[in-house]
C-alpha cells in the first residue's frame, strides 16, 4: 500500500477527499465565491501578510522585533513570531465564523432538511462541514505549521550544543529539580504541544461555532454568541501578549519573569506556543520562573483536553442536527 493510501486509511470516513458529504461542502462553498472573488480575496491576503512581514523584518533590523522586547536570539525567529501569531489567530476567527454561517446558509435556503434525510444525514453533515474547514484553510495552515516544524528542526539541532549538555546546563538549579531524562521529555512534550496546538485552538473553534449555531434555534442568538466569543478572544489574544513577551518578561506582574500560570496563558490566548519553539526562550524561562520547566507539559495536557471537548461538541451540535424540526 502507498504511504498516501496508508495516510488516508487513518483519517475516518467523513474526512476523505472522496467522501460524498464532505465534497457537497466543498464545492458548494466554491459556488458561494466565484474564481475572481477568490483570487481577490487571496491576493489582498498575500499583499497584507508580506507587507506585514516587511514591517516585522524592519522593525527587527532596528532591534525591535514586534511582539518581543530584549530578545536576542534567532533573527528569523524575531521577524516571524509577530506575523505567525497574527496568522494563527486570523485562523481562529475564520473557524469559528466560516463552518457556522455556512451551515446557517443551508437552513436559511432550505437545503439543510434534505441533507437530513439519508440515514444520519445531519450528523454526517455536521462532522462534513468540520472537516472541510481545515481543507478549506489549508494555505493558512501550512503557513503556521511548516515554520513550526523548522523551528523544531533547529531546537533538535541546537540541543547538541555544548558537547550535547546543552540541555544539563539550563537543569542546573531550577524549580522543581529533575533529571536529565524528565527534562528531555518535558522538553518533548513542549514541542510537541507547541505542534499541535494551533490546530487543536483551530478545530475547537470550529466545533464551538457548529454547536451554537446547531443547539441554539434562533439564529440571531447563535450570531450574536458567536461575536460575543470572537470579541473574547480578541481581548485575550491582546492582552495575553501585552502581559508578558516571549522572554516571560511582564509588564502588569511584579515578578519580572512572571509565573508558570501566565506562561500557560500565553501560550492557550496568545501566540499558541510559538515562543516554545525557540530553544534559548525556553531553557530562559526554567531558569527563571519557578515550575517553568512544567509549561510544556501542562499545554500538552491541555491540548489533549480540548481535543475531547471537540469532539464533545461536535457530538452534541450532530445530536442536535439531526433532531426533527430544525430550520
Amino acid at each position: 500500500m502507498r504511504a498516501h493510501d496508508y495516510l488516508l486509511a487513518q483519517v475516518p470516513p467523513w474526512a476523505r477527499p472522496g467522501n460524498p458529504m464532505l465534497r457537497y461542502m466543498l464545492q458548494r462553498e466554491e459556488r458561494r465565491h466565484p474564481p475572481l472573488i477568490r483570487l481577490a480575496i487571496n491576493v489582498i491576503g498575500a499583499g497584507v501578510l508580506i507587507a506585514v512581514l516587511l514591517f516585522s523584518y524592519r522593525m527587527a533590523q532596528q532591534d525591535t522585533p514586534l511582539g518581543l522586547s530584549s530578545f536576542h536570539g534567532s533573527p528569523l525567529f524575531a521577524v516571524l513570531y509577530f506575523p505567525l501569531a497574527l496568522v494563527q489567530f486570523f485562523a481562529m476567527l475564520l473557524a469559528i465564523l466560516g463552518p457556522a454561517n455556512a451551515l446557517a446558509i443551508e437552513q436559511a435556503r432550505g437545503t439543510w432538511e434534505t441533507l437530513k434525510i439519508t440515514s444520519h444525514g445531519g450528523e454526517l453533515a455536521i462532522w462534513a462541514r468540520w472537516a472541510a474547514m481545515f481543507y478549506q484553510l489549508r494555505w493558512l495552515l501550512a503557513i503556521i505549521i511548516v515554520p513550526r516544524l523548522f523551528f523544531a528542526g533547529r531546537m533538535l539541532v541546537d540541543l547538541t550544543a555544548y558537547q550535547g549538555r546543552h540541555l544539563d546546563l539550563y537543569l542546573v538549579g531550577i524549580t522543581p529539580d529533575v533529571p536529565l531524562e524528565a527534562g528531555l521529555a518535558l522538553l518533548a512534550a513542549g514541542m510537541t504541544a507547541s505542534l499541535v496546538l494551533p490546530l487543536a485552538l483551530i478545530g475547537f473553534n470550529a466545533a464551538l461555532g457548529l454547536s451554537l449555531a446547531t443547539v441554539i434555534r434562533r439564529r440571531q442568538i447563535a450570531s450574536l454568541l458567536r461575536l460575543a466569543v470572537v470579541i473574547g478572544q480578541w481581548f485575550a489574544f491582546g492582552l495575553a501578549l501585552l502581559a508578558i513577551d516571549v522572554n516571560g518578561r511582564a509588564s502588569w506582574y511584579t515578578s519580572d519573569a512572571g509565573s508558570w500560570r501566565d506562561h500557560v496563558i500565553l501560550a492557550l490566548a496568545g501566540d499558541h506556543g510559538l515562543r516554545l519553539m525557540d530553544l534559548r526562550t525556553q531553557f530562559e524561562m526554567w531558569a527563571d520562573v519557578e515550575y517553568g520547566v512544567l509549561v510544556g507539559g501542562l499545554v500538552l495536557v491541555i491540548v489533549l483536553a480540548l481535543g475531547l471537548i471537540t469532539n464533545g461538541l461536535l457530538r452534541l451540535a450532530a445530536r442536535h442536527a439531526s433532531l426533527p424540526g430544525r430550520e
